[in-house]
């Protein structure tokens, strides 16, 4: 639930900030405001996450942009969400609940025509069949070669972060399987969700690129088939996987195989295994689909 607010300067020229961007009060840094909207003379419309308080009059420069997370206003993709700190990997960038289908917040996620209505900014920035609406984390662009990952269960959704993301980085996620061909992820982020996709692997996409992640996408459908004699599979996944960036994505995953490859040698299976779950709860916190997955293994 939300309170909303007025911020007021004082006859000072207003810090102005995005709608969607979080700020922190100077004196309760605990306490986290999203801004509803900016109006020229009139100040920023806020909202207290988590609270039921009334409405209030709050002065603007007891406010400060939260360290963290900073929307800013990209060359190719409209808002973006950016990193105020550096973060590490496997760090929780952000945590929330599912937010409303109406109302000032959710009419702030049209970015383009396409989005110009309900079903389609639904459709653009929902997660899930439901199409569920995270007023901070829908914001987060997508790229085929992401640094975070966005977990979403039951009503509450998390970002962590895959890798190191430095200091005024983008943070980027995958709306789509990343294992197919430039020109397929393209089609369906077109088809999908109404952009062109400008990421550099898509702009610096090649046969040979298309190629490793085609081939990733068959080694990987082998999972339990593989044993001690087919040892080259997992190696290959991690030469691909390191060849196209994507290995700390997918960490994970290359371990679960080197687990299934060494299953008939349970000691050295299940320390791939203890690193599969690592690298998974690193990548998408500890209630991901594949931590779940991993940690019933282990059991």
């Amino acid at each position: 639930s939300y309170s909303f607010c007025t911020l007021l300067g004082r006859g000072k020229k207003e810090m102005r900030y995005l709608p969607g961007s979080i700020l922190t009060h100077k004196n309760d840094t605990a306490a986290k405001y999203r801004v509803v909207s900016c109006d020229e003379g009139e100040g920023h419309t806020v909202s207290r996450i988590g609270t039921n308080e009334p409405f209030e009059k709050i002065k603007s420069d007891e406010f400060e942009r939260d360290p963290v997370i900073d929307l800013r206003v990209t060359e190719t993709t409209g808002v973006g969400m950016f990193s105020g700190r550096p973060v590490k990997q496997g760090e929780l960038i952000w945590e929330e609940d599912e937010g409303g289908k109406n109302g000032p917040e959710f009419a702030n996620l049209c970015f383009n025509e396409a989005e110009d209505s309900k079903e389609g900014r639904l459709v653009a920035n929902g997660f899930g069949d439901s199409n569920q609406i995270f007023f901070t984390i829908s914001r987060v662009n997508h790229s085929c070669n992401p640094n975070c990952q966005v977990v979403v269960r039951g009503c509450t959704a998390t970002l962590h972060a895959c890798i190191d993301v430095p200091i005024g980085t983008e943070i980027t996620i995958s709306y789509i399987d990343l294992l197919c061909p430039a020109s397929e992820r393209c089609a369906q982020l077109k088809d999908n969700f109404h952009f062109s996709c400008l990421c550099e692997s898509c702009s610096a996409a090649s046969p040979s690129s298309d190629a490793r992640r085609v081939r990733l996408s068959d080694l990987f459908s082998l999972g339990p088939t593989l044993s001690l004699s087919t040892p080259e599979v997992p190696l290959e996944i991690r030469s691909l996987l390191m060849e196209e960036g994507l290995h700390e994505c997918f960490l994970w995953s290359d371990c679960y195989r080197f687990y299934y490859v060494c299953e008939e040698d349970p000691r050295l299976a299940r320390g791939y295994l203890e690193d599969a779950l690592r690298f998974a709860v690193l990548g998408g916190g500890p209630h991901s689909e594949q931590s779940r997955e991993l940690t019933q293994l282990l059991e």
